[in-house]
Parts: structure tokens; sequence; C-alpha cells
């Protein structure tokens, strides 16, 4: 027969981590990583998004090293106006990618781009203040196009 637990002072049973297959956490120590690797997987033992961090390189890792794994990569399209287009193109020529789901504004973007148009972004409060307290008249007669703290002008 089972060993019946202790309940606590509060009428609690405690479960053992061991056995519910918890991981314990650790604190993360800057001084013992010395790559990037390294800093990933110290993360992995932390909480929060620092943890999800380090379950998503190994999920990754494990993607990459299984050719017979098939990944599709879902991509939104703010991730081109961010300039992460390289590495998508890097992703599918090393066949770790295999197939694409994507929004609309993805091909938009790289439209807008294929028009001459460039995206920067402001660096300063202040610029975003003083620029962005126009009406959008203002910002349309100027050719400005806003998309969060992006702004879409003619090279």
């Amino acid at each position: 027969m089972a060993k019946r637990r202790e309940k606590t002072v509060t009428g609690r049973v405690l479960h053992d981590p061991v056995k519910d297959k918890l991981r314990p956490m650790f604190p993360l120590d800057l001084s013992t990583c010395r790559t990037v690797d390294e800093l990933v997987r110290a993360m992995g033992d932390t909480a929060f998004t620092g943890r999800q961090i380090g379950d998503a390189a190994d999920v990754f890792e494990a993607m990459a090293r299984d050719k017979d794994c098939f990944v599709v990569m879902t991509l939104s399209g703010a991730l081109t106006v961010g300039k992460m287009g390289l590495v998508f193109c890097d992703l599918i020529e090393s066949d770790v990618v295999k197939a694409i789901v994507s929004t609309g504004a993805l091909m938009a973007h790289g439209l807008v781009e294929s028009r001459g148009f460039t995206l920067i972004f402001a660096t300063t409060p202040r610029w975003v203040t003083a620029n962005f307290s126009r009406p959008d008249t203002t910002a349309f007669t100027i050719r400005w196009s806003r998309r969060r703290t992006s702004i879409m002008s003619k090279r």
C-alpha cells in the first residue's frame, strides 16, 4: 500500500518536486558564461522569459539537427520591417525551415521597400514627441507613414 503523505499545518499535502518532474532554478551567473550558447543555456535555468529563451533554444537545436523534422515558420509582417529578412533567408537556405506561413503585411512591406522607400526609426522620445505631434495630414504631406516608432520615408 502506498505511503500516505502527511498534511501540513494548513491541511495541505505537499508534493515531491522530483516525482512531479519539476526543474530547479539557478541564479544566472554571468561570470561563468563565456559564449552566447552558455548564456542562453544558463538562462534556461532561470524563470519567466529567461527560461522560455533557454527552452526555445533547446527546441530549435533539436529541430535543426533532426533531418526528418518538417519545420514550418510562421511570420508576421513586422519582422521584415524590423530587418529580420536575411535571418529567414539563411534558415531556408540551410534547410532548417521547409515552409513559411505569413501575413499579407510581409509582402506589402517588401513591395514598399522595392519602390524605393526605407524604414527608419525614432531614436529618442523627444524626437517622437516633436515630430508625431503633427496632424496626420502634415505627416502625409511630408511623405511619412506612421508605424509605431518606425517611419517610412523616401530614400
